[in-house]
């Protein structure tokens, strides 16, 4: 095919032209929604571990701050280990 008429010549330079145009386009929306979703997602995790380290340190704190909480057994409430020892007698801290 051959490009000697004006007409032919300027149809291939609109195309390309075009062409150019919307391969712009693509590129700059990817890159734009791709920096959009990194920074979206380091927003949340950065809230998830901001969450997590929030509760880790109020746990902390009311554990350090509960009087006598140092000697109790996991998965008892507060006065039931005591109550039982004092009935018997004795008591172990």
């Amino acid at each position: 095919m051959k490009f000697n008429s004006i007409r032919h010549r300027f149809v291939l330079a609109i195309s390309l032209f075009i062409s150019v145009v919307l391969v712009v386009i693509a590129t700059g929306t990817y890159a734009y929604f791709r920096n959009t979703t990194k920074k979206l997602i380091s927003d949340q995790q950065f809230a998830m571990v901001s969450a997590i380290a929030d509760n880790l340190d109020t746990s902390i704190t009311s554990a350090h701050t509960a009087p006598g909480s140092a000697g109790r057994r996991p998965g008892r409430r507060s006065g039931q280990a005591d109550a039982g020892l004092l009935r018997q007698g004795t008591v172990c801290h």
